[in-house]
């Protein structure tokens, strides 16, 4: 990386690390491709490695993550969403790529992908596009619309959405200090209307803890919400408070009443923060464990309910 750049950020697919860096005078970004075999292009001891490809941006966000999936490369940049080609080949010169389409999608947060379509939120929107670049998009740059969106109940705090079964989850914060993971079906299917088609929610969370600094994660029929209680000045409210929050992925264990609204099956208290600055990040699930990562903190583990 060059200049004074943020904190990089990185993602890994098909044998190969993603860097994306800022410039934070300008917000000018660069993603960079290493082998991460540490073969291609790396050398000497200890072993160096140079890039295999990098794609430069006229700006990106210095707090999101790159997602790569099905050979491609989605990097917020402010304006929209460039989309890049993941092995480096198409409309690559030189070790130099220009995206290959970019999505319309401007202030939008990450991107998750799945079955050919690629989801992101953007204010109180959640957005779904094609992610081959071809229903919906046209143009030379080609640029693309979305197929459908989702209105949110708050403001979205620019995770990646969470995509589960057949659904996609969002998560938004509320005003004050009060948010929800959102639920919609993945496929657009029936209550879709108008022009832009509009889909309507399933269902949204309830709980107690604010999701100013949540993560969520889905996992078996759980969705595993990992949040703190954010300081309220004045004055402020210090420790924080972090847990784990479970809900009913499906939305019928403790849901109720139009709009369909539902409540935690279960939940657990972690850990308290007295400084005021300590983070929890997206928890992650596998083999019937929780892994809680910290900002600053050691992870924490704990077992699915």
């Amino acid at each position: 990386r060059s200049g004074a750049a943020a904190i990089p950020f990185l993602a890994a697919s098909d044998g190969k690390v993603f860097v994306q860096t800022i410039e934070l005078g300008s917000f000018t970004s660069e993603v960079t491709a290493f082998d991460a075999t540490a073969t291609a292009n790396c050398g000497g001891t200890p072993k160096i490695c140079t890039p295999l490809f990098h794609a430069s941006l006229a700006r990106g966000d210095p707090n999101l993550q790159p997602t790569v999936a099905s050979g491609r490369v989605f990097v917020s940049t402010g304006t929209d969403i460039s989309v890049f080609d993941a092995a480096g080949l198409d409309r690559c010169t030189a070790g130099s790529c220009a995206p290959l389409f970019r999505l319309n999608a401007a202030s939008a947060g990450e991107v998750s992908v799945a079955n050919g379509q690629a989801f992101t939120t953007a204010g109180t929107r959640l957005l779904a596009f094609d992610a081959t670049g071809r229903t919906g998009c046209g143009g030379s740059p080609i640029v693309c619309q979305p197929l459908w969106r989702g209105v949110l109940s708050a403001t979205t705090n620019r995770d990646s959405p969470i995509i589960a079964g057949d659904r996609v989850f969002a998560n938004s914060i509320g005003s004050p200090g009060v948010g929800a993971i959102e639920a919609f079906d993945r496929s657009s299917g029936s209550g879709c209307s108008g022009s832009p088609l509009t889909c309507p929610r399933l269902f949204k969370t309830q709980t107690a803890t604010t999701f100013d600094r949540s993560r969520a994660s889905a996992s078996a029929n759980l969705l595993v919400v990992a949040s703190g209680t954010l300081p309220i000045p004045p004055p402020f409210s210090v420790p924080l408070r972090f847990k784990l929050t479970f809900f009913d992925l499906t939305g019928t264990t403790g849901c109720s009443e139009s709009p369909r609204t539902c409540q935690p099956v279960a939940s657990l208290d972690l850990d308290t923060d007295a400084t005021g600055v300590e983070q929890v990040g997206r928890p992650a699930l596998a083999s019937g464990l929780i892994v809680v990562p910290h900002l600053f903190s050691p992870p924490l583990v704990v077992g699915l309910p």
